[in-house]
């Protein structure tokens, strides 16, 4: 080769060694005092320790240590944290002196170590302390970890259900920064905690624990427990939600089904303390309820889906019942309901009527009789809807009488029919004129 061409490698092969030199491990320690190596033989008088440390882009300037160190004596020093280099200068009996460290040329003759007494500092970013945790559900663990001199892979993560510092692996051998995908326990608590431990090359070790972490497995129920009926589009429906797990509830929606549970949509939110709702229908029908509870810890109960036993239903009915007379009076008789105008007191009679209404109370229908404007009397009452009413001709003293009919649905709406014609009631037979026309 060259001498040309050997010159020209020169430099790329210096940059090789300062780069094999650069990936040297360095020792890590975490003491407070290091004894270094040193030569004891008969010839020699003293040592002194000299060294330098490193600010993190170079080397400082020598200095040396305050007492000289007999041929005997070890080669002991306090040292602060740091990265150090230091170098032995020995005196020997002849009074020769080796170099001092500034004009030394072999890098063995130094020796370098990173002296780092202060643990990781560790930061968990999630969960949070206090956090409230589905149990069953994944939940990302996310960390940091800063420290000059950290050990990769190096955190283990730990848990503990109870607060009382017994902790269980959850995961080892992770990175320095990073996530984990942590499957929570089922078993729930209020004081679990989540430790994060980092370990550095000196052998210190840094935790961060998020603690009273609470954990929930159990997803609230509710349901609408009333009213069954109502005459009113405007309602407000009775609830009855509950919350067996510690997190508490978050929210909760009504789910309103028109057409008996093939669809669903969603109704109005419900409020704390979420006793009651209020709901308006858009029109009469009967309606189906679901209520979908949400805890704190993110647990809910099932959207609906179809008709099921643990939902409600509620008939809206604003109509009344309607009531038609089979006669314009009202009033027929009792036997072969043949149609008169007339009657005499104690004479049985009936009144026929037809009712009708989606949702009839059982005995819906009473029947009234007004001798008196503007005054009526019960005829009888809590009859049903598919019989004629029979009853005697009352004795009155006035000869003219009117029936009237009313009838009450399930949400006591109520119809009636007035007689648009009256009936006569006789109580004597009036004499006729005497003598020859």
């Amino acid at each position: 080769m060259s001498r040309v061409r050997l010159f020209a490698l020169l430099p790329a092969l210096a940059a090789g060694w300062l780069a094999a030199a650069d990936v040297v491990e360095v020792p890590v320690l975490n003491k407070t005092d290091v004894t270094l190596r040193s030569r004891d033989d008969g010839d020699v008088q003293s040592k002194d320790l000299w060294y330098s440390r490193h600010d993190g882009t170079q080397w400082g300037q020598w200095q040396k240590h305050s007492l000289p160190f007999g041929r005997e004596d070890a080669v002991l020093w306090s040292v602060p944290e740091g990265r150090w280099r230091t170098y032995v200068q020995y005196t020997e009996i002849s009074t020769l002196q080796s170099p001092a460290p500034a004009q030394v040329t072999d890098a063995g003759l130094f020796t370098e170590f990173v002296i780092d007494r202060t643990s990781p500092a560790v930061v968990i970013q999630n969960p949070a302390s206090q956090a409230k945790l589905r149990g069953g559900n994944k939940v990302t663990i996310r960390w940091g970890v800063e420290d000059l001199n950290m050990s990769p892979d190096s955190v283990t993560i730990e848990y503990a259900r109870a607060g009382d510092g017994r902790f269980d692996a959850v995961a080892k051998g992770l990175a320095n920064s990073g996530t984990f995908e942590w499957l929570v326990p089922t078993d729930m608590t209020i004081s679990g905690a989540v430790r994060v431990t980092a370990t550095d090359k000196a052998g210190n070790v840094g935790s961060k624990e998020s603690t009273q972490l609470l954990i929930d497995s159990i997803a609230p129920s509710g349901r609408v427990t009333g009213p069954t009926i109502s005459a009113n589009l405007s309602n407000v429906l009775n609830l009855q939600i509950a919350d067996a797990g510690p997190a508490g509830l978050a929210s909760a929606r009504l789910m309103v089904s028109q057409d008996n549970g093939q669809t669903w949509t969603e109704g109005p939110v419900i409020e704390a303390p979420y006793s009651s709702v209020k709901w308006v229908a858009e029109r009469d029908g009967r309606f189906r309820f679901a209520v979908v509870a949400v805890d704190q810890a993110g647990n809910s109960s099932p959207s609906p889906r179809g008709a099921t036993d643990d939902q409600s239903v509620i008939l809206v009915d604003t109509t009344k019942p309607t009531v038609v007379l089979a006669q314009a009076n009202g009033v027929v008789e009792a036997e072969g309901m043949k149609p008169r105008t007339a009657f005499r007191d104690g004479v049985r009679a009936a009144v026929q009527f037809d009712v009708k209404d989606v949702a009839l109370a059982a005995t819906p229908v009473t029947v009234w009789i007004s001798t008196t404007p503007g005054k009526w009397e019960v005829l009888g009452e809590k009859l049903a809807s598919d019989a004629a009413f029979r009853f005697e001709i009352p004795a009155t003293a006035s000869r003219t009488a009117r029936i009237k009919v009313t009838a009450v649905d399930q949400a006591g709406n109520v119809g009636e029919v007035i007689a648009p014609q009256t009936f006569i009631i006789a109580t004597e037979v009036k004499a006729g004129p005497a003598g020859l026309e």
